[in-house]
């Protein structure tokens, strides 16, 4: 099943999709094996689609020459990967001992209540706008408590800011 936006195979199974097929042969390219190009293909995919479905999954291992199981295994170890549609605005709340020690347990209640929806949940705001989880180290320890949302890194953040954050995401 497509979403739409023609980053999943077609009906025939074609894979890559062809707005894509041109970028991801440069990228296959710059390695030995073709298998080495899977996470810097699965970044583009899950950026575009918000997910890679079982369509993908399956594509995506044949285009590579590897197995569907090892496309998953990848996806299920990196937490930037998901099989279950994210928001257009994915908010990673960091969960390690600086920002924990600093009132992050506080602040992803916080985030939750406002925005309707729980971390490590899979839920989707209604608006399809965010989802949250909780991921390890973001690498803003000086800044606790941080969070990241897409590529874009927040730190310092109190109760107090959270309003303005969540309408400065909105736009």
């Amino acid at each position: 099943m497509s979403n739409g936006n023609g980053s999943e195979p077609n009906g025939n199974g074609a894979f890559p999709p062809e707005h894509l097929k041109e970028r991801f042969d440069g990228i296959v390219a710059r390695y030995p094996r073709r298998v080495a190009a899977l996470i810097p293909i699965m970044m583009i995919l899950q950026d575009e689609q918000r997910h890679l479905s079982p369509e993908t999954i399956e594509g995506l291992a044949g285009y590579l020459e590897t197995t569907p199981a090892h496309v998953l295994g990848v996806l299920t170890f990196y937490a930037m990967f998901s099989t279950k549609e994210r928001g257009t605005r994915h908010i990673y709340f960091c969960k390690t001992t600086p920002c924990w020690l600093r009132g992050a347990p506080e602040l992803l209640k916080l985030f939750e209540e406002k925005l309707g929806i729980k971390a490590d949940s899979g839920e989707t705001t209604e608006d399809g706008q965010f989802s949250i989880d909780t991921a390890e180290c973001i690498g803003l320890c000086e800044m606790a408590p941080c969070i990241l949302v897409d590529d874009e890194r927040f730190g310092d953040i109190t109760p107090e800011t959270v309003d303005q954050l969540i309408e400065e995401l909105r736009k």
